[in-house]
């Protein structure tokens, strides 16, 4: 394993490549939330936590791996809030049906997921993905 491959950089490109190319949506962005005025659906994705890795002899990486965090917006149907069901289990579908993705150096597989509603309108599904790194 090369010692560059534990570039956060590089995992959330990697990770952004498996959303894309899996149609979960056509808002993808990395680390922040984007202004949501004309958005209906989005992905924000990032690296949770720190990225740890196994060394031999002082110097050589062997492994790596970290939990990067997707999180899937969808806008609320109405003024009430109510859950845009058909449109976040359709988000979740492509992900999960992208996954495990194997891309090398970097393998991302589902960990677990929650839901929340923000005080934009929006419902969210919290998924957190587990990303071997070799």
């Amino acid at each position: 394993m090369e010692a560059t491959n534990t570039d956060s950089n590089l995992i959330l490109t990697a990770l952004w490549t498996a959303l894309n190319a899996a149609g979960v949506s056509s808002n993808i962005h990395i680390s922040n939330r984007p202004a949501v005025a004309d958005i209906d659906d989005f992905v924000v994705i990032d690296i949770n936590g720190s990225i740890n890795y196994d060394i031999t002899d002082g110097r050589t990486l062997i492994s790596g791996k970290c939990v990067c965090f997707v999180q899937l917006f969808a806008r609320d149907i109405d003024a009430k809030g109510t859950l845009n069901m058909a449109k976040l289990s359709s988000m979740y579908s492509s992900l999960i049906g992208a996954l495990p993705y194997n891309t090398s150096p970097y393998t991302f597989s589902i960990k677990n997921q929650v839901g929340r509603r923000d005080s934009l309108g929006f419902h969210a599904k919290l998924v957190n993905l587990d990303c071997l790194i070799y």
